[in-house]
């Protein structure tokens, strides 16, 4: 059912979990956006100018704030929401949950970015989590920085509620549909800089292609031109068509996901329901994703990630392609999210 007073949902871009997000949330809920421009980075000036004023304009007529991640975006929402005794429900999905100084990843490990950061946690209402790990976590696949993660763990005295969400997948839209290549590997993430290059592991991905010359590598979403030559087993592509994925992910036997520092990966999900046998890291929710139906580097170390690709192609347990595909169904039902969500949100329109 509708509700007279609309949510108003905050985010930094339409993505493609923002866009569930926003779809289930207007299935039951009257949805007015505000996207706060974050590129280039004097943009963040004027976009908090025109969000103040927005609040102005729209501020009282509101029923709750959600804002997507924590950051420059969501502080401005906390304050009008605690002036005005609105509700604001933060959810966070990564970066905002961590602090890696030395590959300048996370909203902690910068001055600014970290207090307005820590300010929009103090003033939320309630956090929702696509994963415990962001809230308090220990990471032991990657200590350069310390081990502890989460934002628990870089705010001081923060007392909210905390609830953990998981996303939630289509299973009849991401099902395998082609014929699997042998010892071929494959990863999706978004590198448009060495910070992203370094944090998704792809330098790895290329120093294990070197290793393996006789098995394919496919890594789609990098526009970064790295400072070292691409090895002839790799295809690289900036992009696929949507549509195109799911074809993509069933010809190849493996995903990989060596990543520095997770949430609750997508793509992750999606290959598994494709039937990909899923090779990842110890960060964030990858190990709960991949369960028993896979195989893990526990630490960021070439040797370690060698021995496990090596593992995993001698093993040949094809069976584990169907064990993970039925684990993501079971675990992550689109359903699922939806109905916790809407409830959530819901809670707090009619209090």
């Amino acid at each position: 059912m509708k509700r007279t007073r609309p949510v108003r949902y905050v985010h930094i871009g339409r993505t493609t979990f923002v866009k569930k997000d926003i779809e289930i949330l207007q299935s039951e809920f009257d949805v007015r956006e505000h996207f706060f421009r974050v590129s280039p980075k004097l943009s963040v000036v004027t976009s908090l100018l025109h969000q103040f004023f927005w609040l102005l304009w729209h501020g009282s007529n509101t029923g709750v704030f959600v804002c997507q991640f924590a950051g420059y975006h969501s502080l401005l929402p906390g304050l009008f929401g605690k002036a005005l005794g609105i509700p604001v429900i933060i959810v966070a999905s990564g970066t905002e949950s961590a602090k890696y100084p030395s590959i300048s990843y996370g909203n902690f490990s910068k001055l600014f970015f970290g207090f307005f950061t820590a300010q929009s946690f103090k003033l939320a209402s309630h956090v929702v989590v696509v994963h415990k790990s962001l809230a308090k976590s220990q990471n032991t696949y990657y200590s350069t920085d310390g081990k502890a993660q989460g934002f628990l763990n870089h705010v001081d005295n923060l007392d909210v509620e905390i609830t953990e969400i998981p996303y939630g997948f289509d299973f009849n839209r991401w099902v395998p549909v082609a014929d699997r290549r042998p010892n071929s590997f494959i990863t999706v993430a978004h590198v448009w800089n060495r910070v992203r290059f370094v944090l998704k592991g792809i330098d790895l991905m290329l120093d294990l292609a070197d290793a393996f010359p006789d098995c394919e590598f496919t890594i789609i979403g990098m526009t970064y031109t790295p400072d070292r030559p691409i090895p002839g087993n790799v295809n690289v592509f900036a992009a696929v068509d949507n549509d195109q994925l799911a074809a993509v992910y069933s010809a190849h036997q493996f995903y990989v996901q060596l990543s520095i520092s997770e949430g609750h990966p997508n793509a992750l999900c999606e290959a598994m329901l494709c039937g990909c046998i899923p090779i990842g890291s110890t960060a964030g929710a990858i190990p709960d994703i991949i369960g028993e139906t896979g195989y893990f580097v526990s630490h960021r170390d070439l040797d370690e990630a060698k021995d496990t690709l090596a593992a995993a192609i001698s093993d040949k347990r094809s069976d584990l392609s169907e064990q993970a595909r039925n684990r993501v169904k079971t675990l992550f039902p689109l359903g699922r999210r939806r109905s916790e969500l809407n409830k959530l949100v819901a809670g707090y329109l009619t209090r």
